[in-house]
């Protein structure tokens, strides 16, 4: 289990249970019903990265139908970190986090699949060398007036 849904707790055990919408006001796991994997290379547009996204969902789980479309939180701007293994000033492997934000056009928020394409394109890079490249889903965590998503990563 990793250090964030030991601290944070996970509400739905139950995989393939899509979650509610999210905002920064709960603290939940959400998103547990996707399968991704963030170490393949960058996409250059959604629709390509999409038709990916169900391929790679009807390949891991054929009875599970995902909805790429539904509006997974309301926000325009969020923020989302992850943690990956690197070399630090000493030649040391250690762990890292960083965030980085993301927006959308959309009005109504981020769709499952502009968040997680946004989300693939700005960390894939860094994703190659690692073990825990599988995308588990995200905790929302209330950070200042944007929603702030920490990446569920395991191998």
């Amino acid at each position: 289990m990793s250090f964030f849904k030991r601290l944070f707790g996970t509400f739905n055990k139950e995989r393939n249970q899509p979650k509610d919408t999210v905002d920064a006001e709960t603290s939940i796991h959400a998103l547990d019903d996707i399968y991704w994997n963030f170490s393949g290379e960058k996409y250059n547009d959604v629709a390509t990265f999409s038709n990916a996204l169900i391929t790679y969902n009807d390949d891991v789980n054929p009875e599970h139908q995902i909805d790429v479309d539904r509006i997974f939180s309301k926000a325009t701007k969020i923020t989302v970190q992850y943690e990956f293994w690197g070399e630090d000033e000493n030649g040391d492997e250690d762990q890292f986090e960083e965030d980085f934000t993301i927006q959308t056009h959309n009005k109504s928020g981020f769709s499952v699949k502009e968040f997680l394409f946004q989300v693939h394109n700005q960390i894939c890079g860094q994703m190659m060398e690692q073990d825990a490249t599988f995308f588990e889903g995200v905790t929302s965590v209330k950070e200042g007036e944007q929603p702030y998503f920490i990446l569920d990563l395991g191998s």
